[in-house]
């Protein structure tokens, strides 16, 4: 056993291959347009973003995270290879660490197969040891997570999560309202 999370390099098996929406990666607002001008460039097609975290005033939402719907396997995955991977979202970066956005818990993907057979080591070291790589990847979204939830109460703002969100005729990326340090 390997004292460091490494990947097994199967993608397109197990690793950026979505069956479940629910497992997608959720990107902030500046991820998506990156990811959307990426795939113009790259002639992977188009790609689909829902709304699935925010907050809500006066009639308008002010979206935080999208869920990236991806069906099966990445658009950006050329057999084994990444085709963004030096530009790929935090969520990517840091997989197979997750962020639970409810709750603020760091969480590991049950879907990893390396994880899947590391488990006691993982629940028995320190997170930076495991995860020297993805770890600062997930403390970085921790951060932005954090920082918006203290300037959308500041603002009077309520959370919402999914569907909520759909509900509002005007949807506005947070990044547009609220300054990102």
């Amino acid at each position: 056993m390997d004292n460091v999370f490494k990947c097994l390099i199967i993608c397109g098996k197990e690793c950026c291959t979505f069956n479940n929406i629910e497992d997608a990666p959720l990107v902030f607002p500046w991820e998506k347009r990156l990811l959307e001008r990426l795939a113009a460039e790259k002639g992977v097609g188009s790609l689909e973003f829902r709304p699935y975290a925010g907050y809500v005033s006066g009639g308008k939402a002010y979206v935080l995270l999208y869920k990236w719907v991806i069906r099966g396997k990445c658009p950006f995955l050329d057999g084994y290879k990444c085709l963004i991977h030096e530009e790929k979202p935090l969520a990517c970066k840091m997989y197979p660490l997750i962020i639970g956005w409810g709750d603020n818990t760091l969480r590991v993907s049950g879907s990893c197969p390396w994880v899947r057979e590391n488990i006691e080591f993982i629940r028995t070291n320190d997170p930076r040891r495991v995860f020297p790589e993805e770890l600062p990847h997930a403390l970085k979204a921790f951060a932005i997570l954090t920082s918006m939830d203290v300037a959308a109460k500041n603002k009077g703002w309520m959370k919402r999560v999914g569907g909520e969100l759909a509900d509002y005729k005007e949807l506005i990326d947070i990044d547009e309202a609220i300054e990102i340090k």
